[in-house]
């Protein structure tokens, strides 16, 4: 059978542009240091880069939230700090002393009970800090309005009477939760055994970021019917000396309850400290994972660049050859406009 010079020329030229093309490629390689340029290369690999891509990308954003969380908690445990030693007894100590000897005048308890409901005020502004635009000790509503309010000698969280509240209403704000996800596992559960509920994230699967700020200040009375809230405690205080007759075993009384709260705020503060600590540990690993995927990523996306060198001078070989065989076969004017 006889081929024709048309023929020869379609087919070398088919062939040539398809070395061609191979050793483009492998020159953008060399520039690029992949391994692969389209999925249609090597689709296995091209999968598992998609998916560690997926898990790199994903852990970024844990390390993230991880931080953003650690810059709130910093402003948590500051204002906190700052509210226990607002109450500042040890700065008291020879007034409530001279008040429960007998030795202050009317007056003087009448200035001290003065600066006492001063500093309730300060407390209140104190437990209404601000962070990236949300009240910090709200729980779950940080948005709308301060969570705490001192109208007329009582104090309110979320509009509930801290002291003569609703106690269930003031346990299910004190528990009210927010998750974020640090990959743990996040995992919603559709019924909660023990309380009911439907659709509640499992404890132990993320993080909660929540901050009632009532289970710091104390909220509801104890056995005794006084009240657990240091704030409330501290108007108590200054109310019972301006009483007249001034009754000072009832001023002992209260001032030891608020040494009390005030050991019970430190405890709590001391807690957050606790939950920095898991953050920092969370933020390790998660910064460990990141360099472990990058790591695979590299080595799954990029080859040696002398491997890549030396596959491009195959090609560009290849195509050398190519067109000195060529030579042989077409006429002179087509091989030049190869070149």
């Amino acid at each position: 059978m006889r081929i024709t010079q048309g023929t020869m020329m379609r087919q070398y030229n088919r062939r040539l542009n398809q070395v061609m093309r191979d050793m483009n490629l492998a020159n953008q390689k060399v520039i690029t240091g992949r391994r692969f340029m389209s999925a249609s290369e090597n689709p296995a690999a091209y999968s598992r880069l998609s998916n560690l891509n997926k898990n790199f990308e994903r852990n970024n954003q844990y390390i993230e939230n991880v931080r953003d969380i650690q810059g709130l908690f910093d402003v948590i445990e500051s204002a906190m700090i700052s509210v226990w030693e607002e109450v500042g007894i040890e700065a008291y100590a020879d007034k409530i002393e001279r008040a429960l000897n007998g030795t202050m005048s009317v007056d003087e308890r009448k200035i001290f009970a003065t600066d006492l409901r001063v500093m309730q005020e300060t407390l209140i502004l104190n437990s209404n800090a601000v962070y990236n635009g949300e009240f910090i000790y709200g729980g779950s509503n940080k948005r709308t309005e301060p969570p705490f309010e001192l109208k007329d000698g009582k104090v309110y969280y979320r509009g509930v009477d801290v002291d003569g509240g609703n106690r269930a209403v003031l346990n299910e704000l004190a528990d009210e939760k927010i998750y974020i996800d640090f990959g743990f596992g996040l995992t919603v559960q559709r019924q909660n055994p023990q309380t009911g509920k439907y659709n509640e994230v499992v404890d132990n699967s993320a993080f909660n970021i929540a901050v009632p700020g009532i289970t710091f200040l104390g909220y509801g009375k104890d056995e005794n019917g006084d009240s657990n809230n240091i704030i409330v405690t501290l108007g108590k205080i200054a109310d019972a000396l301006e009483e007249e007759p001034f009754i000072i075993e009832k001023v002992d009384h209260l001032w030891t309850m608020l040494n009390k709260q005030r050991t019970n705020l430190l405890t709590n503060v001391t807690g957050l400290g606790a939950k920095a600590t898991f953050l920092e540990s969370t933020l390790s690993r998660l910064e460990t994972n990141q360099f472990n995927m990058e790591k695979r990523i590299q080595d799954t996306a990029f080859e040696e660049p002398a491997q890549l060198i030396l596959d491009f001078s195959m090609r560009q070989y290849v195509y050398n050859t190519a067109l000195k065989m060529g030579n042989s076969i077409l006429s002179p004017s087509f091989i030049d406009f190869m070149r």
